[in-house]
């Protein structure tokens, strides 16, 4: 789903969401509606399945719901590592409306003697399973290789990309559920300072 208040944005969207077609396929089933239409630019197909738009009509009557629970799991998280120097909340501006869809971390490396894939793996003996997400794009092979992108080439980035773990968070997630993965975590840092 995209949304916009730009209404030359959201014609280009439009176009572009359905193989480029000048006109809405779906009109041409209404009276006013025709079978003719072209293909004006080389679009995509981005429009959704009916069974997946049903389940996203439904899901977003429950999405501020959702996004509460995430939003007080999230703070929880963020009181149970405030005192802990070797791991690091992101941070969210007051001014951002933040979905809480994940919740990350990122490890101080320079307090560590375990790099981030040894913390998963110990997370995962543990019965937690963790991710990483958004390495950055550069990094990617298919940017380094047509582009010519090395790491150093956006510093920032690159400095940030080994430490983040995004730690489990659902809206159905239990007290207990979050102990668990605070106390893993907490065991594990501890463990392994320098």
């Amino acid at each position: 789903m995209a949304t916009t208040t730009d209404a030359e944005l959201a014609a280009r969207m439009r176009l572009m969401s359905l193989h480029g077609m000048n006109r809405d396929p779906w009109n041409r089933f209404a009276k006013t509606g025709t079978w003719d239409y072209q293909l004006v630019a080389p679009g995509y197909k981005y429009n959704l399945t009916d069974i997946a738009s049903a389940l996203g009509i439904s899901q977003l009557a429950q999405a501020e719901q959702f996004r509460t629970a995430r939003m007080r799991l999230s703070a929880k998280y963020d009181d149970a590592f405030a005192d802990t120097e070797a791991v690091e909340p992101l941070q969210v501006l007051d001014s951002i409306r933040h979905s809480h869809h994940l919740y990350v971390i990122q490890l101080r490396l320079d307090l560590l003697a375990i790099a981030r894939a040894q913390f998963i793996e110990e997370m995962k003996a543990r019965g937690i399973v963790c991710s990483v997400h958004w390495r950055p794009l550069h990094m990617h092979p298919y940017y380094a290789d047509t582009y010519g992108y090395r790491a150093e080439d956006f510093p920032a980035a690159a400095s940030v990309w080994p430490r983040i773990v995004s730690l489990p968070l659902y809206p159905s997630m239990t007290d207990e559920e979050q102990e668990h993965v605070v106390r893993a975590v907490m065991e594990i840092v501890g463990a392994h300072r320098r």
